[in-house]
């Protein structure tokens, strides 16, 4: 292993990560050619560059659709022609992300070209342990010759040689001489050297474009070596502090100037539970949707306790632009009266917010255990970007959990179970002015309150935040007592920002609490017109899901020992009591299921053809080629029931994520089957209930799953069964060809 490692670590964007030796031999293998392989949590802003399905460099993460690489790594092909793999040791066996664009500096020098390019990714990343932004190395000063740097990739070990794991080799900046003697020319002005005097490391084919890292800052990226392993041929590098300023001030049709106090510029759908508080017209502080009439921010934004004087404005990125709500009361924790740390506030809105991509609530974090030292935490803000500095658009930032000494150290603050500390010991990340009140989110759920900090982002002086966990009994009793609603009211689910909600979602009751279905929400039916009710003998017992102008698909379970002519099918309804009846003709039945009643679907033949509309769609399923992912994030809906022994209600929709199949072994003791998956959440929470089997699960607009059976509703640790579409697919479109006219044969 690499011993020079024991002594340094491996700096993301959100901690510090140990790269610790296993040898006992001091520098064992600063002498070995191969580097220590790592895990990507160790590196978990490398990312590998794809030509169609060939490995051609390394990058690095930068921001949430940001990828800093080589120029030459994407010059032969458009964007389209290239993908991106982020989150694993094994690129090969990784998701390829789509690319958007390319941006190129020029005109820096003149008559140079740089071998640099930013490419944007079609969506945003999900920040995780394995997924992770590095901030950029902003002062040339720091690129000090004979200090150690980081270099990482997935490429080969020596020459012509087969690619292999995730690698991390330490080196030192070298004088640039040594680089011009061994390459034959001369380095520009805006690159560097670095390898080790004996050789033996070096960063090899594959690695073009990957990260150096110095001091927990991206601070070059690899340009050049002839040979991967040879003592005359250190590494070339393109310096990350002499194109910073570009890399901040690209054009903003670019849309990448969006490095604001160590964050970037983001779309109001990645932060949908983001508000600005106005006060007198002005854009005064932050604050998040934990209901659709509840605004959590802190006391300090709201003091003069007169609602009247403070209006929320959400649902977009400029809030200048925004609509202005009003606030009919506010709420404040009695500790607050003679502790002013204890810096919360509850707005509520004169009336109900209507949930769609850009205005949606977060869950709150329950747990106090969530915050720990080291954790990364996601804060965003309609803040200045430095101090003294306007409000601007709307920002986002990965920072991480501190101990508390640090907050203690800054501000001789005694420690309390109600505050944390948040940032980088470093400072350049932070919340800023006009940021107070405003999120911090851990693990996708609201865990802190941005409360104060010295300046913006100075170093040794970390933000302060108002712990969520500490304060949920407080938020939930006062939600509970003055409107009589289910804690469940304040209990939405961060990840449906990536639900199509639109304006057509109905607002029941004062509160809109009862949008909160076992974690999901209300929602029209020309949101998932595909989604049906199936009637037996008068009663809505279970979903089904339009595949055919003739063809529902639903749960074996369901119509078994049921006859045609005592089955009917709603559609085009969000309330299937007032929705058209249509007979069915015929049920088909996999002829798996005599054996084994896992296959637990059936085809559902109408009795006539369906009207397509706004209302009544189709919706195409997964081929048998397709494979159903854990991790992937899938769209559920139904009919069914808010809670374990509840009555029907209207349409509901939420997102839940495809799990490991062992989520649904340890549940249900389960043996593996090609044709099931498991679906839902660790913590429960969200999840399909009674009168939802044979609904719908899709994940990338295919119907993917129909749902098979769970244990209760959304309960922790027993997450939902389904059945795979694409196991089926083969099945399905045999009956459906078998039809005599062409009409039947139809399929989405």
């Amino acid at each position: 292993m690499l011993g020079a490692l024991e002594q340094s670590e491996i700096p993301t964007g959100w901690h510090n990560i140990s790269l610790q030796s296993t040898t006992n031999e001091p520098n064992a293998t600063n002498h070995h050619t191969e580097g220590l392989v790592v895990p990507i949590e160790k590196v978990p802003y490398q990312v590998a560059v794809f030509e169609s399905e060939k490995l051609v460099c390394g990058g690095s993460i930068i921001g949430p659709r940001w990828i800093l690489t080589s120029f030459h790594c994407v010059i032969t092909q458009e964007p389209s022609g290239y993908s991106v793999v982020v989150g694993t040791d094994d690129p090969q066996k990784g998701n390829k992300l789509g690319v958007d664009s390319f941006v190129v500096p020029q005109h820096l020098l003149p008559e140079v070209s740089f071998d640099i390019a930013l490419l944007k990714l079609l969506k945003r990343l999900d920040f995780s342990s394995k997924v992770q932004c590095i901030p950029l190395l902003k002062s040339l000063d720091e690129l000090v010759l004979g200090k150690p740097a980081h270099v990482s990739g997935y490429g080969v070990t020596v020459d012509a040689g087969r690619e292999k794991g995730l690698r991390v080799v330490t080196v030192v900046l070298l004088q640039n001489k040594r680089c011009e003697l061994a390459n034959g020319w001369k380095l520009k002005e805006f690159m560097f050297c670095a390898g080790f005097e004996m050789g033996e490391m070096h960063t090899c084919q594959g690695d073009s474009g990957g990260p150096l890292v110095m001091d927990s800052k991206l601070a070059g990226i690899v340009y050049y070596g002839e040979e991967c392993i040879n003592p005359i041929h250190p590494g070339v590098y393109l310096s990350i502090p002499w194109f910073y300023d570009w890399i901040v001030n690209v054009d903003e049709e670019a849309n990448v100037n969006n490095m604001i106090v160590g964050g970037f510029k983001v779309n109001i759908e990645e932060v949908p539970f983001q508000v600005a508080l106005y006060m007198e017209s002005l854009n005064h502080c932050g604050g998040s949707i934990i209901g659709p009439r509840w605004i959590l921010t802190t006391y300090h934004c709201v003091k003069t306790l007169n609602p009247s004087d403070y209006k929320i404005v959400a649902g977009t990125a400029i809030p200048k632009d925004g609509t202005q709500l009003p606030v009919e009361k506010l709420y404040l924790l009695e500790e607050t009266a003679y502790d002013p740390s204890y810096d919360i506030a509850l707005a509520k809105l004169s009336t109900s917010l209507v949930y769609s991509a850009t205005v949606q609530c977060i869950q709150l974090q329950t747990s106090p255990d969530a915050i720990v030292p080291g954790k990364q935490a996601y804060i965003s803000g309609y803040g200045s970007i430095k101090e003294g500095g306007e409000n601007l658009t709307l920002k986002g930032t990965t920072i991480a959990i501190l101990p508390w000494e640090k907050c203690q150290q800054a501000y001789d603050l005694p420690m309390q179970s109600h505050l944390f500390c948040a940032g980088f010991e470093q400072g350049e990340v932070d919340a800023c002015k006009g940021d107070s009140g405003g999120p911090l989110v851990v693990d996708k759920k609201l865990t802190g309150i941005i409360y104060f900090g010295r300046g913006c982002a100075r170093p040794g002086q970390p933000g302060v935040y108002i712990s969520v966990p500490a304060m949920h009994n407080w938020i939930t009793s006062v939600v509970h007592t003055r409107f009589n609603l289910a804690v469940a009211v304040v209990l939405a689910l961060l990840v449906v920002v990536l639900l199509p909600f639109t304006q057509a979602q109905e607002q029941d009751g004062e509160d809109g609490g009862t949008n909160m279905v076992v974690g999901g929400f209300k929602v029209s039916i020309e949101e998932v017109p595909y989604q049906v009710a199936l009637y037996i003998r008068g009663q809505n017992l279970c979903g089904g899901s339009i595949i055919g102008s003739r063809w529902v698909l639903t749960s074996y379970h369901c119509v078994k020992s049921i006859k045609p002519r005592e089955l009917q099918v709603v559609v085009g309804n969000s309330k299937p009591i007032n929705g058209k009846r249509i007979s069915v003709q015929k049920v088909y039945i996999p002829p798996q299921i005599r054996s084994d009643q896992s296959y637990d679907v059936a085809l559902l033949k109408l009795g006539t053809s369906l009207v397509y509309s706004k209302s009544v769609r189709c919706i195409p399923m997964q081929t048998s080629s397709a494979t159903v992912i854990p991790g992937k994030p899938a769209y559920i809906s139904g009919y069914g029931s808010v809670r374990e022994g509840g009555r029907e209600s209207p349409l509901k929709a939420a997102t839940v994520n495809v799990l490991p199949w062992k989520s649904c072994q340890d549940a249900y003791n389960l043996a593996k089957e090609s044709h099931l998956f498991c679906a839902g959440y660790e913590e429960g929470e969200v999840d399909t209930c009674q009168g939802d089997s044979g609904g719908p699960l899709v994940v990338e607009k295919k119907l993917s799953g129909v749902v098979y059976f769970g244990r209760g509703c959304a309960r922790a640790g027993l997450p939902g069964v389904y059945v795979s579409v694409p196991a089926m697919y083969d099945w399905i479109t045999s009956v459906v060809q078998s039809e005599p006219s062409e009409e039947e044969r139809k399929l989405c």
